[in-house]
């Protein structure tokens, strides 16, 4: 256990801060180091995120990511908090062929996303900025922005109006920065925008 000891009282490496060397290892053309990255990622959080899933550096991991599986052609927008067990996928079907000749439909993820555990987001679909999906729902269609959507398959249960806004406040990893007033002010300006 000692040959550990220095690697253990550094902490555990975080998803994305080994997604992140990964990234810069495969621009660099060293596909050696990053597959080397990705395994890191599987060792230690049981997790498979490809060094080209492109993800920004204010992606989210709770618990670090445990169990969480994304497609390699997956999109994210900023802000996006992914639960544990989550798996962002693709489904047979229409979408641009791989090289392995095989179609798939990929998902794009949009801005302020909260993705919760055991959530899985399946196909050619888009999930609209500042959307909240519920613990184990199976999303398959497209949801539009400011929604909770929760269930199997998943549908809109509520929308986010300023009316609401603060319950779901902490949802939001810029949510848990802002005070009440400067929140409300956000959304009021992003509803705006979005209309």
């Amino acid at each position: 256990m000692e040959a550990f000891g220095g690697l253990l009282d550094a902490g555990i490496p975080s998803i994305i801060e080994i997604h992140k060397h990964a990234q810069r290892h495969l621009q660099a053309g060293d596909e050696v180091t990053a597959r080397r990255c990705e395994r890191l990622i599987y060792l230690l959080h049981n997790s498979h995120v490809p060094a080209q899933c492109k993800l920004p550096l204010d992606t989210r991991f709770a618990y670090g990511g445990i169990g969480v599986v994304l497609h390699a052609a997956a999109r994210f927008g900023n802000g996006v908090m992914i639960g544990q067990n989550v798996t962002i996928g693709g489904n047979g079907g229409k979408g641009k062929p791989d090289a392995s000749g095989r179609s798939f439909a990929i998902p794009r993820v949009g801005n302020h996303v909260y993705i919760a555990a055991g959530a899985r987001v399946l196909g050619g679909i888009s999930i609209g900025d500042y959307t909240i999906i519920a613990s184990n729902s199976v999303v398959l269609h497209n949801t539009p922005p400011f929604s909770v959507v929760a269930g199997n398959p998943a549908s809109v249960r509520r929308i986010i109006g300023l009316d609401n806004a603060l319950r779901y406040k902490d949802f939001f990893v810029f949510g848990k920065k802002k005070d009440e007033t400067s929140y409300l002010d956000f959304i009021r300006a992003e509803l705006a925008r979005l209309a």
